[in-house]
């Protein structure tokens, strides 16, 4: 939508014909207001203004013609027509949609503009007019089905005036001059129609808006539905990826550990015959060990990324977890590893062994970062910490293993519980897939914060009591 500003605003404000007015006023006003009960106030303002304005147009138009045929006087023709600001205002405000029309027109106001329209009816050849006003309105408005109804209501006003008048062979009621009478009549009809047809908009639009109002919340319960059915969808299409990986590296693993073993058992044997007739050789025997010891790494860290299965789960406490942690990955020299245990010791339905790997994964990973930071700045300036924290929330237990080493970039971070993702120089990415595939497969979760030459933290929530299937 163009600023109000815009010169070819005006041409969406363009009046159309009356019998596609409905479809105009729905799709020109879009109310922007959170209060539902603002919404439907602004919706019925809306529809009783053009009532107003249709009301008018149709009286001064019949006024009119029945002027022109020395019927009615010009007054009242004039009189309707000059209603049509009101249809016009409700149309562009409704085209501009974020105006608050209930802030805009004082209820007052309105009152008195209903007031002056069944005031208005009265004004010679009530009849006609009245009848005539009802049926457009009620067309424009609710449809055909209810202009049909107030045409038939409206028909009754020729017997009422022919009882007044005595023109049905019965006495007359009220001896009052003719245009006495159709004051009456007119204003009856006038007031009966506008109230009639407000308060059915106004219970039409309400309606309306409750079918909306229900239509938005199934769309945003689909929508959540949606939203966990592609996450559960991603994560059994990362499950059978990771599978077969684990598959692949199992294999590759097996194949590859006897070869490994035979190298370093080789150079082994040549460092104990060589050395002492060639010293120069030292050196070279022990690169080869070197390097078949972390090839077998590897080779480990493959065959462990193939040996996953399901968590066999036991009442595990938390406390005794973290001490084996601790006592089986020790904090290398110049590492401060400070321990935050548990307020309590809890009790978690947890495979211990698939755990322990997960949390040593963690705790080696934030060594060989603070390890980095520490060769980049100096032992002199730095001070390597690493924190194992448990705490409890909610229902769950969270264990964070957080540390102030290199931190890691932003294009690993978005992808780094991936296989085959790795920050370091020696490895080959599958310790935090193997970490996070662990956590989930205990119904558990991982979280990962971290800033280039910072540090990271990562955090693992259990839930404390295990799920019901």
């Amino acid at each position: 939508m163009k600023a109000p500003g815009d010169p070819a605003w005006w041409k969406r404000a363009k009046m159309p014909w009356p019998e596609s007015l409905l479809h105009h006023l729905r799709a020109a006003v879009q109310p922007t207001l959170e209060d539902e009960q603002d919404q439907e106030r602004q919706y019925i303002l809306h529809v009783i203004l053009l009532g107003l304005g249709i009301t008018g147009f149709t009286y001064g138009m019949v006024s009119l013609i029945l002027w022109l045929m020395d019927k009615s006087p010009l007054v009242p023709a004039l009189v309707g027509l000059g209603l049509q600001p009101f249809y016009a205002l409700a149309y562009v405000l409704g085209l501009r949609g974020r105006l608050r029309i209930a802030t805009l027109i004082p209820p007052s106001t309105l009152l008195l503009a209903m007031i002056l329209a069944t005031a208005w009816v009265g004004i010679g050849h009530a009849t006609m007019i009245g009848l005539a006003m009802t049926v457009t309105t009620a067309s424009v408005l609710l449809g055909v089905r209810w202009a049909l109804i107030f045409a038939a209501l409206g028909s009754l006003s020729y017997w009422i005036e022919g009882l007044l008048q005595g023109t049905l062979g019965l006495p007359q009621v009220l001896p009052l001059e003719e245009n006495i009478h159709l004051e009456v009549i007119g204003l009856a009809i006038g007031l009966a129609s506008l109230v009639a047809l407000n308060w059915l908009a106004a219970r039409e639009i309400a309606r309306g808006m409750q079918r909306r109002r229900e239509a938005e919340s199934m769309r945003r319960i689909v929508s959540m539905q949606s939203a966990e059915l592609d996450r559960i969808r991603e994560r059994l299409v990362r499950r059978e990826k990771l599978a077969l990986l684990g598959q692949m590296a199992g294999s590759v693993g097996h194949e590859l550990r006897n070869p490994l073993s035979v190298i370093s058992n080789a150079a082994y044997y040549l460092t104990g015959v060589l050395a002492v007739e060639d010293p120069g050789m030292r050196e070279y025997l022990e690169l080869i060990a070197s390097e078949v010891k972390r090839a077998t790494d590897i080779v480990n860290e493959l065959l462990e990324f193939g040996r996953i299965k399901e968590p066999e789960r036991a009442s595990t406490s938390i406390a005794a977890l973290i001490d084996s942690v601790v006592q089986h990955y020790p904090p290398p020299e110049g590492v401060d590893l400070i321990l935050g245990p548990p307020e309590e010791d809890l009790l978690v339905p947890l495979d211990p062994a698939q755990m322990l790997q997960a949390l040593g994964n963690l705790l080696a990973n934030a060594y060989d970062a603070v390890i980095e930071r520490r060769e980049d700045m100096g032992r002199e300036i730095y001070q390597g910490r690493v924190v194992l924290r448990v705490t409890s929330r909610d229902g769950a237990v969270e264990i964070t293993v957080e540390d102030n080493g290199s931190g890691i970039s932003t294009e690993i971070r978005e992808r780094l519980f991936e296989p085959l993702v790795t920050t370091k120089a020696r490895g080959i990415g599958l310790g935090l897939a193997l970490v996070k595939m662990v956590v989930e497969s205990h119904g558990g979760e991982i979280r990962a914060q971290s800033q280039e030459g910072t540090g990271s933290s990562f955090t693992i929530r259990l839930p404390i009591e295990e799920a019901k299937p």
